[in-house]
């Protein structure tokens, strides 16, 4: 993709991000993506994880932080990874059981879960901060998935799962910060590609 396509496409993702009816729609299009951390990355901090529609399919471009700047606004096709969102079966690292938990947590509740989002006062993310080191190998999965939240209005936040598998050995990341809320640890202006 361009990095017009690209920037469009997270701006479709901004404008239909009030929309239940659509996020539905998209949401029903997988619970997942693969991504390869490309080597350009390994000085970044974290990796934005950006949602985006592009011809009404849903994607996540993944952008090393480091190139998350206004200067590379007019280059970044080069330094992002273009990953579909697809249904694949199956904070720091977390056992397998509350990963799968949260990850069931989106296949069950995600229907009902974005209504309540959306009519919150944060509403739906625009994008996710994700710490370099969950990517323990190269290529991995990242699952959609719910953290429960009792004491919260909505009784989930949205969270990713990236899983690696490290000789045949599945192991669960999670040190994942979905934005809004921005903060000290993921301003507004660290996300440059936001329209």
């Amino acid at each position: 993709m361009t990095s017009a396509e690209i920037t469009q496409s997270i701006a479709n993702w901004e404008n239909d991000r009030q929309n239940t009816a659509k996020l539905l729609g998209y949401f029903h299009q997988g619970n997942a993506f693969a991504f390869t951390i490309p080597a350009y990355a390994a000085a970044s901090p974290k990796i934005h994880a950006y949602p985006g529609i592009y011809n009404n399919v849903f994607y996540f471009f993944m952008v090393p932080s480091n190139y998350d700047k206004d200067q590379y606004i007019s280059t970044i096709n080069q330094y992002t990874t273009v990953c579909k969102v697809q249904t694949i079966v199956g904070g720091g690292n977390i056992d397998s059981k509350e990963a799968l938990l949260r990850i069931a947590n989106w296949n069950n509740n995600y229907n009902t879960w974005v209504p309540q989002q959306v009519n919150s006062s944060i509403g739906i993310y625009e994008a996710f901060a994700i710490d370099i080191t969950d990517f323990e190998v190269q290529s991995t999965k990242v699952s959609f998935a719910l953290k429960s939240t009792p004491q919260a209005t909505v009784s989930y936040a949205a969270d990713l799962i990236v899983t690696n598998n490290i000789g045949n050995v599945l192991a669960f990341d999670d040190f994942v910060k979905p934005v809004p809320p921005f903060d000290a640890t993921a301003t507004t202006n660290s996300f440059a590609l936001l329209p």
